[in-house]
């Protein structure tokens, strides 16, 4: 997936951010698949549920579709994928109507850019679990519908699966958060900034008193956020959301952005303080040195601009 060019500022440094979160495998049979299975089986072979060899045999059958859901879901979780998505579909031999597995492959697919057959399988899913409030199950599948949609860059086209998502689980973080990137990349500005909000605010709520400073899924909302606020001009709040990514975790990246909205408000004081900061963690980043000597540059300081390129140059010589 390309991050579109909004502004200098977005495009001038290296896009290291996760773009969105794929939800986990399920482990389990989800909502209702044990009743529809059970279902099926009856409709299927009516005239044998009455013999005790029958009831045995599915019984067999279901134990047999359990150990392939597991088996798939270890050999996945160990990004044997090909090897799991032969389990799977042996379930939906067992089992044509197991959502378990319709998820599972839709994820499986979608992560490894058969998007497409990726979103086959959830529709498919879609129709073997109830879309009511408070059933996590069908929020995951449209949140994973979503994401292949948004995957494909088709934004718009992803949103109403996102609204439905987060309908079905207003808690839905990982929602929140694509919800938000999705906005960003169509450069509405205050509807990222709110489900961004939204992710942060969850966030802390669910783990109050739980310290963030390595968290990188907090730090790319705050990134996040901090950008959509420069978009709109509002660079104060923007450096504050900088601020706060730097204190969690403070990578090169997020002094720079910071230092973006510093000159934008023309804080040249502050922007070299930004620098040095950023320098003191990062020592050896040409790139930041690189980004002062251009600021040196432009403000007719050549000299200490020279001395900014030769370090640039000294740390990566190509």
């Amino acid at each position: 997936m390309q991050t579109q060019a909004k502004s200098p500022c977005l495009i001038a440094l290296p896009c290291l951010l996760i773009f969105f979160y794929w939800s986990p495998l399920k482990a389990q049979i989800i909502v209702h698949d044990q009743t529809k299975t059970q279902q099926a089986f009856e409709e299927l072979m009516p005239e044998q549920l009455a013999n005790p060899a029958s009831n045995r045999s599915l019984v067999k059958k279901q134990k047999l579709i359990d150990k392939n859901l597991k088996k798939g879901f270890s050999l996945a979780s160990k990004e044997e994928n090909n090897k799991a998505i032969a389990k799977y579909e042996k379930v939906l031999e067992l089992d044509p109507i197991n959502s378990n597995a319709y998820y599972n492959l839709a994820l499986l697919y979608a992560k490894s850019d058969q998007t497409l057959k990726a979103i086959n399988f959830v529709d498919k899913a879609l129709t073997l679990v109830d879309d009511d409030n408070d059933n996590a199950d069908a929020s995951d599948l449209y949140l994973l519908k979503a994401n292949c949609l948004s995957d494909m860059d088709e934004y718009k086209k992803a949103l109403p699966f996102y609204e439905k998502s987060l309908s079905i689980d207003p808690g839905n973080l990982n929602a929140h958060y694509n919800l938000g990137y999705t906005y960003f990349q169509l450069g509405q500005w205050q509807d990222a900034i709110a489900h961004f909000d939204q992710y942060i605010k969850i966030g802390n709520d669910e783990n109050e008193g739980e310290e963030k400073e390595e968290d990188s899924d907090y730090t790319a909302a705050l990134s996040y956020t901090g950008q959509a606020y420069f978009q709109l001009k509002q660079y104060q709040k923007a450096i504050e959301h900088y601020d706060f990514a730097i204190q969690k975790n403070p990578e090169y990246r997020y002094f720079l952005l910071k230092v973006g909205s510093l000159k934008e408000m023309n804080r040249d004081p502050e922007v070299l303080v930004t620098f040095k900061q950023a320098l003191t963690k990062h020592p050896k980043a040409a790139v930041l040195y690189h980004q002062r000597y251009q600021f040196h540059r432009d403000k007719n300081r050549l000299e200490e601009a020279y001395i900014d390129l030769k370090k640039a140059f000294a740390l990566e010589p190509e």
